[in-house]
């Protein structure tokens, strides 16, 4: 049986984390154990009436109120349950307000804190403040209102300090479980993973059955990424409830969804989380909603998630029929279906029941015009939010839409790629504090995020190619983080493989497709492109198996454009006499179903990008039949259909390439490109591949030819032209802050150090200040000019002690670098000491940042590491070894695979005389890198030392197999 401070604190957790129907369960209990204390009162008639049952919440409260030992917070309790009332009574309020205004200055310390409580459950936490300030300031030590008071100051923000300092007063007198669960928020917050870890690990040992505890754990693991343990904890707290816990199987379905992918039966933990949900948290609006919004946002793959979305949904607009948020997020949904009519009528039904209905329902009525094509309309709607909404016009969705409606008008693909690069920034920008985890997932909202994209591919390349295209680096960065934070999602890995296929990078987009599989993924197109990739490499069979594959999972792949375009590519590949039937079944495949019903194409997401690209295909074999004329006339067949499109442009790149099969020769950026690459990667001509570029360059002359030249040279390590082609461009584009970088580092390719320092030193003072100053730095110090490298570096640091940003960080960490190399050069190792620490502390900040802010956490984390070696290398030289230790110790702790600061530390063990802790590390090493001959050495020389020759000789055999010829 649980304790009361146990079921107390549980109540209070499942409230604050809105299981109102969980909590009430609890309640119950309460009242039943302990009928003299009529918190539970309280406590009971505040779910109920969160639940819907206000009538039932007032008739408790108001039989409770006659002789209640805390009058004032059963009149606290009681107003609200007034106010979740269908039909307000104003009346019974102000005569409530007038009771509780006379209690209020003299409630006792029992009364104040429940009411308090009851305040900070309503959001209303500064309201309660005063209460507890009165007993406080009277010398009251009590832990439970120590940690209400710390959690006052947490929801509100005021003094984290001071609440931090109340909640570990309240676990030192009496280890109060709530005070853990602030204590938890802080850290959380705060994303402090380590101390998060050993904090819940201590409150479980102290209240092993408590199973808000075990629910905290779980959130815990998964901001850890440590997924395969949530299972395992799951397992231990339903062998202590027994009966189901509606937290725990949200967090075990969004493990399923998010990680395991379609691997597992999913249909089953959903049906049994609605089940759970209904019978428990019946009328319970707030979860109902919370899941339908979560399940909605990770979707894209599964008509099953959908489907319980929509369920869950209904129950929470059933339980509050006029929410704004509830019926925007239905309209949506309707949408999805292809019911524009039914989501239009119901977003306007709700703006005019609701005259301050906010943005939500504005947006809807906006997303119906724009998917009917009621451009018009759904521009003035968006017109009209900017002139009655501050800084609308700097929200995600404003930008969406205006992307969508720019498209929509035929307007230049570069302004709907900036619209929609802005709503992806801001979108992004949202997440940056909050901790991973489900709530993290939900606001990235990887359903939009998958959207967004698949609108970037109708402007993106048809076709691979090594160009550096800005679309499909977009779309890169936007699924890499989808997928590195929902690896389960089968569509954004596609995507991102997708995107990396027409990157020409075809060895990542395989892993990627198959990593998809793995996870028994439903998206048919990626068996669709892995056959393509297959087929690239003449894999005919494997390419066959894999469109069999595709069948198995779902017969429209028949349907599909890209099986056709797959299965003419095999014919091809296979006998040039076959071609007549790969064009005649390319033409089927335009007169498919998928191209004349916009519902089954957004369906199997098939846009106009997939019709070209067999329409391209059709070309090709054509020009391979040497047949240009019949080419010639599938091109303007296209040309036509697409003229005044943003699908021109792509037409005609390949129109370019056919007019200079047919030798007339314009000269097009992209085919020149081309054949340079082919010169370089197949013939190794370095003369051809220089020429192509200087064709690119006769034909237009522009400062970005010259890059492209520049560019060129630097990759044949021709640095001389490089610099040349660079100088150029700079004299026509002189603010172009890149050039002047590639400028500088040329002129170090061809070691003219001091030209490239007067240049950096003049860059600085006009273009990118920091970015300069580093390199001007840096080359100070190459020709040893130290006094002035360390001015040009100190004026920085001295200007921003204390950097907060992330590129400002980046930087700084650079500039104490920097000045460490240079401290040392000149003999001051105490200071490069400091400087290193300043860099540490520097970078432990980048660590703790999220990895949406970072962009590369792993990099972030091996460059940490190298810091505390180099740290560890220099106390090694002045022979503080324990120091060193410790130092090595941190960089392996943050990078435990970095086998360079491993065997520093097993060298120094052994220098030392520590042959067991040399012996440990060598283990360690070799666990990592069996073949390891440095440490596999060291062990032998241990071995020796010890006597063992047997062993030692081992190693040494072991040492000459790997190094015969040493």
């Amino acid at each position: 049986m649980e304790s009361e401070e146990t079921l107390i604190t549980t109540i209070y957790y499942y409230i604050r984390e809105s299981f109102y129907g969980t909590a009430l369960i609890s309640c119950e209990e309460g009242c039943k154990r302990y009928r003299e204390n009529h918190e539970y009162i309280r406590l009971k008639a505040y779910c109920l009436a969160k639940l819907g049952k206000s009538p039932e919440a007032i008739r408790l409260l108001l039989s409770a109120r006659k002789d209640s030992p805390i009058p004032l917070a059963i009149l606290v309790t009681l107003r609200i349950a007034y106010y979740h009332e269908t039909n307000i009574n104003r009346e019974a309020i102000k005569e409530l307000d007038t009771e509780i205004n006379s209690l209020w200055s003299n409630a006792d310390l029992n009364s104040s804190y429940v009411s308090a409580f009851m305040l900070l459950f309503e959001g209303n936490a500064d309201r309660g403040r005063p209460l507890l300030d009165r007993h406080l300031s009277a010398g009251v030590k009590d832990p439970k209102v120590l940690s209400l008071k710390g959690w006052i100051d947490v929801v509100t923000s005021k003094d984290i300090k001071s609440a931090q300092r109340s909640f570990e007063t309240a676990i030192a007198a009496s280890k109060w479980p709530d005070a853990y669960f602030g204590q938890a928020k802080i850290y959380t917050d705060r994303h402090a993973t380590h101390e998060l870890q050993k904090l819940l690990s201590d409150f479980l040992d102290e209240h092993n059955t408590h199973i808000p505890g075990y629910i905290e754990a779980i959130k815990t693991t998964i901001m850890i990424r440590n997924w395969d343990k949530v299972t395992e904890i799951a397992q231990s707290a339903s062998l202590i409830q027994g009966s189901d816990c509606v937290a725990i199987q949200f967090y075990e379905c969004g493990y399923a969804i998010l990680i395991q992918g379609d691997t597992i039966n999913i249909e089953q933990l959903l049906s049994e989380l609605y089940d759970a949900t209904n019978r428990i948290e019946q009328g319970n609006h707030y979860i109902h909603f919370k899941f339908a919004r979560f399940l909605a946002s990770v979707s894209s793959d599964s008509n099953i998630i959908k489907q319980y979305s929509r369920k869950f949904l209904d129950e929470a607009l059933a339980a509050s029929n006029k929410n704004v948020d509830y019926i925007a997020e239905k309209s949506r949904l309707l949408l999805l279906d292809g019911d524009s009519k039914s989501a239009l009528q119901m977003a306007k039904k709700a703006m005019q029941d609701n005259v301050d209905a906010g943005t939500s329902i504005i947006y809807s009525i906006i997303r119906c015009y724009i998917a009917t094509g009621d451009i018009k309309d759904a521009s003035e709607q968006l017109e009209f939010m900017k002139a009655t909404h501050t800084n609308i016009d700097k929200t995600v969705m404003f930008y969406y839409f205006s992307a969508l409606i720019d498209r929509s008008k035929g307007n230049s693909n570069d302004t709907f790629l900036n619209y929609m690069r802005s709503a992806i920034d801001a979108h992004f920008s949202v997440l940056q504090r909050i901790p991973y985890g489900l709530e993290y997932v939900e606001k990235l909202d990887p359903f939009f995020l998958i959207e967004a994209t698949s609108r970037l591919f109708e402007i993106a390349p048809l076709t691979p190619s090594k160009m550096s295209d800005v679309v499909l680096r977009e779309i890169v960065r936007i699924m890499t983080i989808v997928y590195d934070n929902c690896p389960g999602i089968g569509r954004a890995c596609y995507f991102l493989a997708k995107a990396k296929y027409l990157e020409m990078e075809t060895a990542e987009s395989e892993r990627l497709l198959r990593y998809c599989m793995s996870k028994g993924s439903s998206v048919a197109e990626t068996y669709l492109l892995l056959a393509q990739i297959l087929l690239q490499r003449h894999q005919l069979q494997e390419a066959s198996k894999c469109l069999d594959a595709g069948l198995g999972f779902s017969f429209q792949v028949r349907e599909h454009p890209l099986y056709f375009l797959t299965k003419a590519r095999m014919l091809k590949h296979e006998k040039r006499t076959k071609m007549e039937e790969s064009i005649t079944l390319l033409k089927q495949a335009l007169d498919l179903p998928v191209f004349k019903d916009i519902k089954v194409a957004r369906q199997m997401d098939v846009s106009e990008a997939d019709r070209i690209a067999i329409y391209l295909e059709i070309i090709d074999c054509y020009q391979l039949m040497e047949r240009v004329y019949d080419a010639d006339l599938i091109m303007k067949e296209a040309l036509n259909r697409y003229t005044g499109t943003h699908e021109e442009e792509k037409l005609v790149l390949m129109n370019a390439q056919l007019r200079l099969q047919r030798a007339d020769q314009p000269n097009y950026q992209a085919v020149r490109m081309k054949m340079a690459q082919i010169y370089l990667d197949e013939f190794h001509d370095k003369q051809r591949f220089a020429n192509c570029y200087r064709d690119i360059l006769n034909a237009d002359p522009s400062p970005m030819s010259y890059v492209l030249v520049g560019d060129a040279y630097m990759s044949i390590q021709e640095p001389t032209r490089a610099i040349e082609a660079y100088e150029t461009a700079m004299r026509r584009n002189p603010k172009d802050h890149a050039l002047a970088e590639k400028i500088g580092n040329a002129y170090v390719q061809c070691h003219l150090y001091h030209k490239a320092i007067t240049f950096y030193e003049a860059a600085m003072k006009t273009g990118k200040q920091n970015v300069m100053r580093l390199r001007y730095a840096e080359e100070l110090l190459r020709i040893k000019n130290y006094e002035k490298c360390e001015r040009i570096l100190m004026e920085v640091v001295d200007s921003r002690t204390d950097p907060t940003d992330v590129e400002t960080l980046r930087e700084h960490v650079s500039y104490w670098m920097l000045l460490s190399k240079l401290h040392l050069e000149t003999g001051n190792s105490d200071e490069a000491a400091k400087d290193l620490l300043k860099a540490k502390q520097l970078q432990s900040k980048m660590l703790a940042r999220s990895p949406n802010e970072v962009g590369n956490p792993s990099g972030e984390k091996k460059l940490a590491s190298s810091i505390c070696c180099k740290l560890a290398e220099l106390y090694r030289t002045k022979r503080e070894y324990l120091r060193a230790i410790d130092f090595y110790k941190e960089a392996i702790e943050i990078d435990n695979k970095d086998i360079r600061s491993m065997l520093a530390l097993a060298n120094l063990y052994y220098t030392m005389g520590k042959i067991q802790q040399c012996n440990q590390q060598c283990q360690a090493i070799l666990n990592i890198d069996r073949n390891n001959n440095e440490a596999t050495l060291l062990m032998a020389d241990i071995m020796y030392q010890r006597s063992e020759g047997d062993i030692a000789m081992k190693h040494f055999s072991q040492l000459l197999e790997r190094n015969p010829s040493k």
